[in-house]
């Protein structure tokens, strides 16, 4: 989307960024209520469209970050293809419990 000539970015899409890097859903939704208010202007939609491209980035990030857990829990494989999927996906505990390092673990009887 073109910018206007001489626009920077509102507070409020620098809130959202700050926001979304925090994982403050809070905060992010009362940004993006304000940046919504202000669409429909040159300004108000150039900052909506920056705004969609921080909620994309950490859309990513987030995924990224999903996809490393699919040794522990293999569902996520769909799961993360699948925005709309409401339910959670079930967790190899076993799985959990042999990537944790040696010295953080203990046999039953052992362990005081």
């Amino acid at each position: 989307m073109p910018r206007p000539a001489g626009w920077e970015p509102s507070v409020d899409v620098g809130r959202l960024a700050v926001a979304l890097g925090e994982r403050d859903v809070a905060a992010a939704l009362e940004a993006a209520d304000r940046l919504r208010a202000a669409a429909g202007t040159p300004a108000g939609d150039a900052d909506a469209a920056t705004a969609v491209e921080h909620l994309v980035r950490a859309i990513a990030a987030n995924r990224t970050a999903l996809l490393s857990l699919r040794p522990i829990a293999p569902e996520l494989k769909r799961a993360v293809k699948n925005p709309w999927r409401t339910h959670g996906v079930a967790v190899d505990h076993a799985a959990v419990l042999a990537g944790l390092p040696p010295e953080t673990t203990c046999a039953r009887r052992a362990c005081r």
